[in-house]
C-alpha cells in the first residue's frame, strides 16, 4: 500500500511538472485561435477510428485468451472499462480490472484472463517497439532513439519468447511449482494451482506459429486505426502533415504514457504532443491545443461506451471491484 502511495505521489508530482513547463510558456492567444479553428466534422472520423481500434484490440484479446468468438461481448464490456479506468485512475488501474471484469462476466478463470491480458499488452509493445524504430529512421539525429527503439523491440520480443518457453515447459514448472505450493496454506493452494493452469494454457497456445501470426496481424490493424484517429484530429487543425506525423505521435504518446502520471495522463499527453510535432514545425502552443483535443476526443469516445457496458453489466462490475479488493 505503502509503494502505491509513492507511485501516486510520483506520479502527480511528473504531471505537475509536466503542466507547470507547458502553461509557463504557453502562448494563449495562439492556443485560442488553434483551438477555434478545430473541424469538429472531422473529429467525428477520428472517434469512428477510436471506437474500430478498441473493438479490434478486444478481438485480439479474445484470441489471445483461446476463447470462441460468442464471448467477444465480454472482452468489448471488459476493454472498454479497463481503458475508461486507466484514464480516470492513476497506476493503470483498469489493466487489473479488466481482467476480473473478464472472469466475471464470461467465467474465464482469472490465470488466463491474466495471462492473455497480459500477452495483449504484449502485442502492443511489439509494434510499438517497431514503429519507434520506424520513427527513429525517419527523423535521423534523434537522441538515443535508435537505441530506445531497438530496446523496447527486444524487451517484447524477450518477454513473449518467455512466455512461450513457460508454456512449453509445463511438465518441469508443473513439478517445481507443486512442490513450492505445499508451502502455503491448503486455503490458497487451489487457487493458486488454478491460476497456475490457466496461465500455463494460455502461454501454450501463444507457441502456436497461427495463433501468433493472427495476433501479430490483428495488433497491426490496431495500429493502423490509431494512426488514423491521430492523422483526423491532425486534420481538424489543418496542418498538412506527411504520415510519419501521426506514426511520430503514437509512438511519443505510447512512451510518455508508460511514465508514472496523475490521472488522465495530465501533462504527459501535453509534452509528448508537442516534442512530437516540434520535429515537424508545429509551434509549442499549437501543440498543447492538439494534445487538449486529442485527449477530449479519446475520453469522449471512451467513457460513454464504458458507461454503457458498466449499465448493462452492474452486478458483475460490482462483483468485480470485490474480487479485485479481496
Amino acid at each position: 500500500m505503502r509503494k502505491r502511495y509513492w507511485l501516486l505521489l510520483a506520479g502527480c508530482l511528473v504531471s505537475a511538472g509536466f503542466l507547470a513547463a507547458v502553461l509557463w510558456r504557453l502562448d494563449w492567444q495562439v492556443f485560442a485561435a488553434e483551438m477555434r479553428r478545430v473541424n469538429l466534422p472531422t473529429l467525428a472520423l477520428a472517434m469512428i477510428a477510436i471506437a474500430l481500434s478498441i473493438a479490434v484490440r478486444a478481438l485480439r484479446w479474445n484470441f489471445a485468451a483461446g476463447v470462441r468468438l460468442r464471448a467477444y461481448g465480454a472482452f468489448w464490456n471488459a476493454a472498454v472499462i479497463g481503458l475508461a479506468l486507466n484514464h480516470i485512475y492513476p497506476l493503470r488501474a483498469g489493466e487489473v480490472a479488466r481482467i476480473f471484469m473478464l472472469n466475471q462476466m464470461a467465467a474465464v478463470p482469472l490465470g488466463r484472463a491474466a495471462t492473455s491480458a497480459l500477452i495483449d499488452r504484449l502485442a502492443d509493445v511489439l509494434l510499438l517497439g517497431v514503429s519507434a524504430l520506424l520513427v527513429a529512421g525517419a527523423h535521423t539525429g534523434l537522441p538515443y532513439a535508435e537505441g530506445l527503439a531497438a530496446g523496447t523491440l527486444a524487451l517484447a520480443c524477450a518477454a513473449i519468447a518467455m512466455i512461450i518457453v513457460f508454456g512449453k515447459g509445463d511438465r518441469l514448472w508443473r513439478g517445481w511449482f507443486g512442490r513450492w505450493a505445499m508451502r502455503i496454506p491448503e486455503r490458497f493452494r487451489a487457487r493458486l494451482q488454478a491460476l497456475y493452469a490457466g496461465a500455463v494454457e494460455t502461454s501454450a497456445l501463444i507457441a502456436s506459429p497461427l495463433q501468433f501470426l493472427r495476433i501479430v496481424a490483428v495488433t497491426t490493424a490496431a495500429f493502423a486505426l490509431d494512426g488514423a484517429a491521430v492523422f483526423f484530429t491532425l486534420e481538424a487543425f489543418g496542418w498538412q502533415l506527411p504520415l510519419v506525423a501521426s506514426l511520430t505521435v503514437l509512438v511519443f504518446l505510447a512512451l510518455g504514457t508508460s511514465l508514472p502520471s496523475a490521472p488522465g495522463f495530465a501533462g504527459v499527453y501535453q509534452v509528448a504532443c508537442l516534442l512530437a510535432l516540434a520535429l515537424f514545425g508545429i509551434g509549442g502552443s499549437s501543440a498543447v491545443a492538439f494534445s487538449i483535443v486529442l485527449q477530449l476526443t479519446l475520453l469522449a469516445t471512451l467513457i460513454p461506451l464504458a458507461a454503457l457496458a458498466v449499465a448493462n453489466h452492474r452486478n458483475e462490475f460490482r462483483s468485480a471491484r470485490g474480487a479485485a479488493a479481496r
